[in-house]
This record gives C-alpha cells, structure tokens and sequence, in this order.
C-alpha cells in the first residue's frame, strides 16, 4: 500500500529550531510550493485595516454614464458589522464557509486545496534584527517536527551545510 504523507504546513514568520531545540536556526521568510515560490520576501500587508462595524460609505465619487445620471461606484447598502456583534447565530447563509470546509466530508480543513502544490523548500533568515543576514534554504526532507509556529529540523552541530546556502532553482 502505497500511502502519501500529509503536505507540510510552513509558512512565512515560523521558527526553526535544531533537532534538540536548543538553538534558534533563524525565522521562515519564504516558501516554494511545488517549485514556485508562494511568498515574496518582500510582500508585506500594505496597511493598516479598519475593523469592526462601519457607517454606510460617504464621499464616494459618482460615474457619470452615457445617459448623464451619476452613480457611486463604491456604494454599499445595508451596514458591514462583527459576527461577535450578531450574537450566537449561524453566519452560513451570510458567506461564512468555514463550517463547511471544517467539516468531516472535507477532512477538517487539514489537506491544501492542491495537493500536488505541496512545500519542497523554506528560505531561512537566521537573525531576527538582521533583515541583510544571508538567508539558507532548507529543504522539507530535513524537517523532523511542524507544531504551531515551531518547525524542528535535523541538524547537529554549528556549521550550515553547503547545500542550503544556495538558492533552489
């Protein structure tokens, strides 16, 4: 029986630690899924974002069409708010797909949309206060351990093999 282990779950901002977990490699800050790298290095959220409840829209610009009425185009209707705001009620029938997708029939969200689009290599920085430190590149056949935002690979001793200070192609 031929039986395929689970992708690995690693994403930008994890920890590496050695097999004994007692030194820090360094923080993920890119990954390649299935050869193509999923997270630029510099890709960062453009800015800061409003939560919670908001008043319909005001100053909206207005299109003018060809018949000459004006229309907003960013008009919202209805208000946006908080699903902590609704109380305990369902939110299915509001878009909310998560009890779907968590569900047994869909293997509790564990298994990626594509499975052939598993990680194969993490690019490390080894310094957290460094952004210029010389990153490495760890493939996923050196991972032992994934567990929240810890990942544990094997390596012993002090010194970075030559085959992860190069880049994968």
């Amino acid at each position: 029986m031929d039986e395929q282990l689970p992708p690995l779950q690693i994403r930008r901002g994890m920890d590496v630690y050695t097999s004994y977990q007692d030194r820090y490699l360094g923080e993920v800050v890119k990954v390649w899924h299935g050869g193509t790298p999923a997270v630029e290095e510099g890709e960062r959220n453009a800015g800061a974002r409003q939560t919670g409840s908001s008043k319909e829209a005001t100053d909206n610009p207005d299109l003018r069409q060809e018949q000459g009425s004006a229309q907003s185009p960013t008009r919202r209707i209805g208000r946006q708010i908080l699903g902590e705001e609704e109380g305990p009620v369902s939110t299915m029938h509001i878009g909310n797909a998560g009890p779907v997708n968590q569900s047994a029939s869909h293997e509790y969200a564990t298994r990626p949309r594509d499975p052939h689009e598993g990680v194969i290599y993490f690019a490390v920085r080894p310094s957290r206060y460094n952004p210029l430190a010389p990153r490495f590149y760890i493939p996923t056949s050196a991972v032992t351990t994934v567990s929240m935002e810890r990942i544990v690979v094997d390596f012993e001793g002090n010194i970075i093999t030559d085959a992860w200070r190069h880049r994968p192609s």
